[in-house]
């Protein structure tokens, strides 16, 4: 589990690099991209009109273009940029150079754009965009302003003809290719008069609709703040009484955060009550679909219509109406008679959940992780109880003791005495093969001896293990050959000599033969890999001038026993070469033993019966001269002496010493088990502890969340069906109606 959060940890690094690095890229190639076209000649300067319309950019930017030096730019217009839970950087860009779109030239920006700007040190400012120009822009910058604030202020300002204008190209516009058609009935009303009747303030529901849903986002950021420190303490960076004071700390803020009430310290902003016309403006795409609908109070002001009102079918576009306008935002509080939102508030009260939902979804994950983190909850819950609560250490003199008053979990134990290394299933090194060897890791502890019986192989197959399998002796033609090129002699020529040169003289090659054959007769398994191998080892061509080699076991055969028959029956071969044929053959006898011993191993391992059988992560068995210490690693080449030494261990006890902690402790037709942590360095009873105070502050975190999710989302269904028929019951709001 450590393993798989720490891939989860690394792979969010990996992505955030990638996606640092290829923002620095791209900010790269924005620079390059100004810096060529700082490079391109200008075609005329800035007037003054331009430089007084775009002095407020440079007061704010605190950027320098006094040269006013004019260069064309054209391309596509993209936007990139980075996004951190903090925020985001965004980048507009026209043909790869980062630009300033000021005022409202967004809003003319098409699939190909031809501009116009000045350069400054870090990017170009637009002075004209397609049909935009920055002396215009700046004149509705200022009427809009004007506009907004003796909207404000309560004022009534008739509409310009260049705001008209501009309202309705951003009504036309969500997209270069975007036309709109305007739908709106004939009134006897100008259409762009406004009057704005009166101004008040807002009352407690108006604010309270207005002020955006806690979505839990800083209180799941705390619990899963927490459930780190948890995970850190897990693997052993804290101890763990110091997690859970640390985990304590974001758990508190996020409970205190949760209980605290929201603020009611929020300034009232303006209403206006008005009495105008309602625009409805539908938006078509460039394939012909309807792609929105867009509000608008007169000709200029958009607004912000509550969505439920929309779908009631009820509003009549194109009239006249009196409305409730917050000035801040130009949200449609009330609407003619008997449609106003802070009289839905106090009726049918918002019920808030998406908090819950975030909550909820934090919390499974919690257990989720807890869950992946521990050794299992049905493990880690008893070692946590026992080691905090009832924990005791265990220095009984006996098996018979711990057998009558056995410990428990997150018991500490100290023993020592003689067992029984337990016979285990072991996998042989390089190979998948298990086999029935001593394991003294485990220790029966007041158990009885095992006789294991001997297994014996056919004498024909055994003879393969057997040292007399081959007959080699030391080569005393080795010697004249020191005598030619001396020890002292390091050069690579006579290092080359000393390993190519045969040592050895080996003796009745056709023995050999005899051997294999007469195994492969009493039942060796793989006879013919046996067969192949021993001619790879051997490698042996004719010396009849033909150079042929004997590659096959038939021509092999035939030649050495041809050989016998002259007397000629030896070979002199390098002393590696010797020791790879008596493996070849060793390997092969000890298979032959492997199944003997696998089609034994039920009936060994049943024949370990009772005692107290203690497991630890190393060797519990003590040095002595009387038994040496049974091999960690068994390969197969090796097996016939293991096994020798496997029937020693089973027979004989051996001294052992054990101080841990107790994590688990199972009984079963064998006798009582007890897993013991040795460790110095690792708490497991703190894992424990840890594990499962994580778990269950995520359930109850789930649970709590849970039960109020299904419990408000019952209620903001009950809330939807009443204000839909609260709407179908109230008159439709028009302008003969006075406020």
């Amino acid at each position: 589990m450590n393993t798989m959060i720490m891939v989860f940890n690394i792979a969010v690094l990996v992505a955030a690099l990638i996606s640092a690095i290829t923002y620095w890229s791209r900010r790269g190639e924005d620079r390059d991209a100004l810096q060529a076209l700082r490079e391109t000649p200008s075609f005329r300067t800035l007037d003054e009109d331009e430089r007084q319309a775009l002095e407020p950019m440079r007061r704010t930017l605190q950027v320098n273009f006094v040269s006013g030096q004019v260069h064309r730019l054209s391309g596509s217009y993209a936007r990139h940029g980075l996004s951190t839970n903090g925020g985001e950087t965004m980048h507009d860009t026209i043909g790869g150079v980062e630009v300033l779109l000021p005022y409202d030239a967004l809003s003319f920006l098409d699939v190909h754009n031809e501009a116009e700007v000045v350069v400054t040190a870090k990017l170009a400012i637009v002075v004209r965009l397609n049909d935009f120009h920055v002396v215009e822009g700046y004149k509705r910058h200022q009427e809009q302003h004007a506009k907004q604030s003796a909207w404000e202020a309560g004022h009534t300002m008739p509409a310009s003809p260049a705001m008209a204008e501009m309202s309705a190209a951003n009504a036309a516009q969500t997209g270069p290719q975007n036309t709109a058609a305007v739908e709106a009935t004939d009134t006897n009303q100008t259409l762009g008069a406004v009057e704005i009747l009166a101004q008040r303030k807002e009352n407690a529901e108006e604010i309270d609709e207005r002020r955006k849903e806690d979505k839990g986002f800083l209180p799941a950021v705390l619990w899963l703040a927490s459930f780190l420190l948890l995970w850190f303490g897990s693997i052993g960076l804290f101890s763990w009484g110091l997690t859970l004071l640390l985990a304590s700390i974001p758990v508190g803020l996020a409970m205190w955060l949760s209980r605290k009430p929201a603020t009611q310290s929020e300034r009232p902003g303006n209403v206006n009550q008005v009495r105008g016309p309602l625009t409805v403006v539908d938006t078509v795409s460039h394939k012909g679909n309807h792609d929105g609908t867009l509000l608008f109070l007169g000709d200029s002001e958009p607004l912000d219509m509550p969505g439920h009102w929309l779908l009631s079918g009820r509003i009549p576009f194109g009239e006249v109406l009196h409305m409730d306008i917050r000035t801040r935002d130009l949200r449609v509080l009330g609407l003619g008679k008997g449609w106003s939102l802070a009289d839905e508030q106090r009726r049918f009260p918002k019920v808030r959940w998406h908090r819950n939902v975030t909550l909820l979804v934090v919390a499974v994950l919690g257990m989720f992780l807890a869950v992946l983190n521990s050794n299992g909850l049905a493990h880690d819950v008893p070692l946590a109880w026992h080691s905090v609560f009832s924990g005791e250490t265990r220095t009984d003199n006996s098996a018979a003791s711990l057998l009558q008053n056995p410990p428990h979990p997150g018991d500490r134990i100290q023993v020592q005495g003689q067992a029984y290394c337990e016979l285990a299933l072991t996998e042989l090194t390089g190979s998948t093969e298990v086999v029935v060897l001593p394991d003294c890791s485990r220790v029966r502890w007041g158990a009885q001896p095992v006789n294991l019986p001997e297994v014996n192989l056919p004498e024909a197959i055994a003879k393969l293990g057997h040292p007399d399998f081959l007959e080699a002796i030391n080569d005393p033609r080795a010697a004249l050959a020191e005598l030619v090129v001396p020890l002292g002699d390091d050069s690579l020529d006579a290092y080359l000599v000393r390993q190519n040169k045969p040592n050895m003289i080996l003796f009745g090659l056709s023995d050999m033969i005899d051997s294999a054959e007469q195994a492969c007769k009493a039942g060796l398994e793989d006879c013919h890999g046996l067969q192949r191998e021993l001619v790879e080892a051997l490698g042996a061509r004719m010396n009849d001038g033909s150079n042929v080699a004997l590659n096959t076991w038939p021509l092999l055969a035939r030649e050495l026993r041809n050989l016998a028959e002259t007397d000629d029956d030896f070979v002199g071969m390098r002393a590696s070469d010797v020791d790879a044929l008596r493996s070849v053959a060793q390997r092969h006898a000890n298979q032959y033993l492997l199944r003997k011993l696998q089609e034994l191993a039920p009936h060994l391992l049943s024949m370990q019966q009772a005692g107290v059988v203690l497991i630890a992560p190393h060797d519990l068995q003590i040095n002595t001269p009387q038994l040496p210490t049974y091999p960690s690693s068994t390969d197969i080449s090796d097996l016939s002496e293991h096994w020798e030494l496997a029937r020693t261990f089973a027979a004989n006890p051996v001294p052992f010493e054990i101080n841990g902690l107790i994590i688990d402790r199972y009984e079963e037709a064998g006798g009582l088990r007890l897993e013991i942590d040795t460790s110095t360095v690792r708490d497991p009873a703190g894992e424990s502890v840890i594990n499962s105070l994580w778990f269950l502050l995520a359930a109850l975190l789930a649970c709590y969340h849970g039960v109020l999710l299904y419990l408000r989302l019952g209620q903001a269904r009950k809330r939807a069906a009443a204000l839909e028929e609260d709407l179908r019951q109230r008159p439709v709001p028009g302008a003969a109606v006075s406020i």
